[in-house]
């Protein structure tokens, strides 16, 4: 089989609109990465401050439990301090 070496023009056309869309898959999925990853910083953040701000003891229990159990996932951390302060409440 001989391949031609001119790309003809619709082909051309594909290789742009696959180019295109693969980009935009890219920046939306990167894009939702970093807002899921600011929104449980947010929310660890806010879930500190408020039991820092309702028993500076306990508050800082959290925050230690928090840093000792640096592999835990974000979410899993989030849950934890979740279910830490309603069952203080």
């Amino acid at each position: 089989m001989h391949v031609a070496h001119e790309i003809s023009p619709s082909a051309a056309a594909l290789v742009v609109v696959v180019v295109i869309v693969v980009v935009v898959v890219v920046v939306v999925v990167v894009v939702v990465v970093v807002v899921v990853v600011v929104v449980v910083v947010v929310v660890v953040v806010v879930v500190v401050v408020v039991l820092l701000s309702l028993s500076p003891i306990e508050g800082k229990e959290v925050v230690h439990m928090l840093v000792k159990h640096k592999k835990g996932s974000p979410m899993i951390k989030v849950a934890s301090c979740i279910v830490y302060a309603t069952s203080k409440l």
